[in-house]
């Protein structure tokens, strides 16, 4: 196990650091999700369903909020 791993095992450890990092990690998602969409509608990619991808995007939002609440 390397020092990064070890070190990560280690802050995994504290409660308050893995919701931070849990959301941290869903906003960056969030954001690539976000910037998916928005190249796919620049680009007027015709396979692109934005409909599909909005309500993905919604689904997420909602579950991080949840997850947000539940913290």
């Amino acid at each position: 196990m390397c020092n990064y791993e070890k070190l990560k095992n280690e802050f995994m450890q504290d409660n308050e650091f893995v919701a931070m990092y849990s959301d941290a990690k869903n906003q960056v998602n969030l954001e690539y999700e976000i910037q998916y969409i928005k190249e796919k509608i620049t680009t007027n990619d015709k396979s692109f369903n934005i409909l599909n991808a909005l309500d993905s995007l919604q689904k997420h939002i909602v579950d991080f909020t949840y997850q947000r609440k539940l913290a």
